[in-house]
C-alpha cells in the first residue's frame, strides 16, 4: 500500500501529489491559517503550480470522505 506523498519538499514552483486517491482536495494555508490556493484533486498523480506564493512556510491540507492530513511546505 503506497502513502501520500507530496514533494519536492522544499519547493521552488511546483509540487508533485502521489498516491492521494482517498483524498480529493488540496488547501495550501500560510501559518497564519489564511488560505492561498485551493484546487480538486481530479487523479491519482498531480502537479501543482504554486510559482506565485512568496518564500516561506506553508500547510498543505489534504481532505477526503474519510480523512483530513495536513504536511508542511517550504517554498524557497
Amino acid at each position: 500500500d503506497e502513502q501520500l506523498k507530496i514533494f519536492p519538499n522544499p519547493f521552488s514552483s511546483e509540487i508533485k501529489i502521489t498516491n492521494s486517491e482517498q483524498f480529493s482536495s488540496v488547501e495550501i494555508q500560510t501559518t497564519q491559517g489564511k488560505r492561498v490556493f485551493s484546487t480538486r484533486i481530479l487523479e491519482e498523480n498531480s502537479s501543482i503550480d504554486l510559482h506565485f506564493l512568496p518564500k516561506g512556510l506553508y500547510f498543505a491540507t489534504m481532505k477526503g470522505h474519510h480523512s483530513i492530513r495536513t504536511i508542511k511546505l517550504l517554498k524557497n
